[in-house]
């Protein structure tokens, strides 16, 4: 067992994208890939509840754990994601989940594993809010409020150009 775990922290330590996200009971692994802000702690709590089902894996943005570029194309981005989900799981079948930018890239992701004759037995997309914390939820609907509240607050200023201003 302690062989096991300095394995899996030597694993970890070369893996730049991958953060384990509970320690499930199963040897079924599911691959959860970052939304546009390039974090996955929203779904630590989904992880949790899934313990005694999968092994949860957070794929996140390159550039979060160390300096490193960030890919300058999906393709680059789906490569790199793949070498770094095969690092743990070499074959498939595969099962790969998203939200927003997640969805679009394990999309990709999904379309180059069975190119490269893999197995993605699903492809989940995910409603994120479903699993993310009251206090994440209340900050952003705050947000969200804010956001329109500015909305209307330009819509309510009348249109004024420089002329205009010079003018008076």
């Amino acid at each position: 067992e302690l062989a096991a775990g300095i394995q899996e922290l030597n694993l970890f330590e070369k893996l730049e994208c991958v953060v384990r996200l509970n320690r499930g009971k199963n040897q079924r692994n599911i691959f959860i890939l970052h939304p546009m802000h390039g974090l996955i702690y929203p779904y630590k709590e989904l992880a949790r509840l899934l313990e005694n089902d999968f092994n949860v894996f957070g794929i996140q943005a390159r550039g979060i754990m160390r300096r490193s570029p960030f890919p300058k194309t999906m393709e680059m981005l789906v490569i790199d994601y793949i070498h770094q989900i095969k690092q743990i799981q070499p074959e498939g079948p595969y099962i790969i989940a998203g939200y927003c930018f997640g969805y679009m890239a394990g999309y990709n992701l999904l379309r180059m594993l069975e190119d490269l004759g893999d197995t993605v037995e699903t492809m989940i997309m995910i409603d994120e809010p479903a699993f993310l914390p009251d206090d994440i939820l209340e900050f952003h609907r705050r947000k969200e409020r804010m956001n329109r509240f500015k909305k209307s607050l330009k819509k309510a200023i009348p249109f004024r150009n420089k002329n205009e201003e010079n003018s008076v």
